[in-house]
């Protein structure tokens, strides 16, 4: 049961696996090794454009993280060019391990990443207003529902770069305090006293 349903990352809605993270099991030394140095990046940059896509970059890198943490053959799924961020959503999605909600805020993320990428107009978060509403509406939705969690644009909720950089790192904190969790599952389902049970249980013959 999770002890707070409108936390950016813990609640039961959706009936996944997994209702919160195991903190105590979260290497927040490892994590510092491999992402500190691209938020060194995120927050010294003064260009939206990189700013935007950096963090959409190191969301990414947290996705395939908990998709490797489950399937053990996911390194050659990988090499297939046509295995988007969307479709990397939708998967980790599918499985149901962690809450729904991380997968709204990573869509709003991918969304506006994508506009980013490929509108040249487009050179602030802000600029959304304009080119792309229901972003800059989905955006507003996210950081107003989990207004008491914001960081970055707590004291300022006009400041959409720094509301991006809110639900972008609820995302990647979230995935990667899950991270033990879903290696713990994998395990379990690896080993012989998970399929013993089910025999077991099932009473099931074995030939």
């Amino acid at each position: 049961m999770a002890r707070d349903n409108n936390h950016p990352w813990i609640n039961n809605i959706g009936k996944s696996i997994l209702t919160q993270p195991f903190f105590e099991l979260t290497d927040f030394i490892k994590w510092n090794e491999e992402i500190g140095k691209f938020y060194e990046k995120v927050n010294d940059t003064d260009d939206e454009r990189s700013f935007v896509l950096l963090l959409a970059i190191i969301m990414e890198f947290h996705i395939d993280i908990i998709i490797k943490a489950f399937f053990p053959g996911y390194k050659e799924i990988l090499k297939r060019k046509e295995l988007t961020l969307s479709l990397k959503i939708d998967l980790l999605k599918s499985l149901k391990i962690v809450p729904q909600s991380i997968f709204k805020m990573a869509d709003c993320i991918r969304k506006i990443r994508n506009e980013f990428a490929h509108q040249f107009e487009i050179e602030k978060v802000e600029d959304l207003k304009i080119h792309k509403k229901n972003l800059i509406t989905e955006l507003d939705r996210l950081c107003a529902k989990y207004v008491n969690h914001l960081v970055y644009s707590k004291h300022d909720t006009s400041n959409y770069r720094e509301k991006y950089k809110d639900i972008a790192t609820f995302v990647n904190y979230a995935l990667r305090e899950y991270e033990p969790a879903v290696q713990l599952i994998r395990k379990e389902l690896d080993s012989d006293y998970f399929l013993q049970q089910i025999i077991k249980k099932y009473k099931i013959k074995i030939y």
